[in-house]
């Protein structure tokens, strides 16, 4: 898991972003020519997409997850938020999402079960939108290592929930702040 932490925090903004987006799009645009040559297969290419849409839930809180603790080792322990939720939050939406997608590929729709569904959803919703406000907040207290304002990290979260845009903008922080910790515990 070490490994993993240290690429997340070392990497450059564009790596992560061909990482988490590269490989989705080059996967889906594989099963989209697949399914282009072969329309009456259409059932048979949703399992390779279900799998590339997992995958990149999987690197997506693998990426929150490493950014979370690393920038809550560098704040204050007086400031500092608890990663026990955060913990439960980074790890529900990617269990939750086969259930949700099996769900919705079945033929069949059961009002019942769609009754299930519906607050598991909101529930693996509020966790993603959790998993970004500790992240933002987490940044600011890091960077301004005093006790922070909605207004301190609200731009951290937009660009977070604009993920795309967000990488290029929260990763450079990020790789700033490692190389300040780590020119501090060298010297």
């Amino acid at each position: 898991m070490r490994a993993i932490q240290n690429f997340f925090i070392r990497a450059h903004h564009w790596q992560v972003f061909l990482l988490l987006f590269g490989l989705f799009f080059l996967g889906n645009a594989v099963v989209l020519q697949s399914m282009m040559q072969s329309p009456d297969k259409v059932f048979g290419t949703l399992l390779p997409i279900c799998v590339l849409t997992e995958l990149l839930a999987v690197c997506l809180a693998l990426w929150l997850w490493c950014l979370g603790a690393f920038l809550n080792s560098l704040v204050a322990m007086r400031l500092r938020p608890k990663l026990s939720f955060f913990g439960f939050a980074i790890v529900y939406p990617p269990l939750y999402m086969p259930l949700f997608m099996a769900y919705f590929q079945s033929l069949s729709f059961k009002p019942l079960l769609l009754l299930a569904i519906f607050p598991l959803h909101f529930f693996a919703m509020f966790c993603l939108l959790y998993d970004l406000y500790f992240v933002s907040k987490s940044l600011a207290l890091a960077e301004k290592q005093r006790s922070v304002s909605l207004g301190d990290y609200l731009g951290y979260l937009c660009a977070l929930w604009i993920f795309p845009v967000g990488v290029w903008i929260i990763q450079p922080r990020i790789n700033r702040l490692y190389a300040n910790a780590t020119a501090t515990l060298s010297s």
